[in-house]
């Protein structure tokens, strides 16, 4: 895996050779995906929570959709429509960028140290606002098992107040979806919808390479360089999800990793160096020394 500190498309050329950014939370969970967000593995995921035994990782927010709504109404994908523009891995932690029609969204991605949450956050250029629509798109899986799986056939959402929870039986983890920040967040139910999804990676390695997503609806809001949209995924108890907002989660992740790598030896706090330090430190046992 190439894990330069910024890349650009025409540095690695991606329809080639994908990079890649993988965000663990020291309990065997991670986010993984490639660094303009796409999914291209059965191990992809922007959450794989870590349950304990006898379940093991499960595949559950499989992907993320992001809409830009244009000043004439119009809905854009900002995937398909946008231009790839940069990406960035500041302390371990990735962001990227795109541009579509003259505005330009990034990304981020904070997974707090020894928990199954994640916290994908998007803004746009400081001076400008948007509405974006951001559609978490799922199909709880075991980790290894092929992406041609059926979906499960019974999805619950709850919603209550601005907690969502998606269910898909008593022996699979509940995935809490909440989104905090922007100005005037909704969330539509669209009555439950699907994708099918192409894994280029697994079709190359002979594997199943086609299979289906689950969406329960999407959340929106305006959005600015001030405000961003921050969509809070978890399988943790709402307790601990809320425990803190996602600014906080971000300076305790930025404080940990930088006394991390300030007490390594010195020629391991500078460069592509530091990087493998914070690599390291996830996959620790949570009983080990941490922050």
């Amino acid at each position: 895996m190439v894990d330069p500190s910024r890349a650009t498309r025409d540095e690695h050329p991606l329809q080639e050779a994908p990079c890649e950014w993988l965000v663990a939370n020291g309990l065997g969970g991670y986010a993984w995906a490639t660094i303009t967000g796409e999914i291209t593995r059965r191990h992809h995921d922007f959450l794989i929570p870590a349950p304990p035994a006898p379940l093991g990782r499960v595949v559950v927010l499989n992907d993320l959709e992001v809409d830009v709504e244009l000043a004439d109404g119009s809905i854009v994908s900002m995937r398909e429509k946008g231009r790839f523009v940069d990406f960035t891995l500041s302390m371990g932690l990735p962001s990227w960028r795109y541009e579509l029609d003259g505005i330009v969204i990034e990304t981020a991605i904070v997974m707090p140290s020894r928990q199954n949450i994640v916290h994908s956050t998007f803004r746009t250029a400081p001076g400008r606002r948007n509405r974006l629509r951001v559609r978490p798109l799922i199909n709880f899986r075991a980790l290894e098992t092929p992406v041609s799986e059926a979906l499960p056939s019974g999805y619950t959402l709850t919603i209550q107040g601005d907690r969502y929870e998606i269910n898909a039986g008593p022996d699979l983890p509940i995935l809490r979806l909440a989104v905090e920040g922007a100005e005037g967040p909704t969330f539509t139910a669209d009555g439950g919808s699907r994708r099918e999804r192409f894994y280029d990676i697994e079709a190359q390695r002979g594997y199943d390479s086609r299979g289906w997503l689950w969406s329960p609806g999407h959340f929106s809001g305006e959005v600015g360089g001030d405000c961003p949209l921050t969509l809070i995924a978890a399988t943790e108890a709402w307790h601990t999800v809320r425990a803190l907002s996602p600014d906080d989660a971000l300076t305790f992740e930025g404080e940990c990793r930088r006394r991390l790598v300030g007490v390594a030896a010195a020629p391991a706090q500078i460069g592509f160096a530091d990087e493998l330090v914070l690599a390291a430190d996830t996959c620790h046992h949570p009983s080990g020394s941490q922050c």
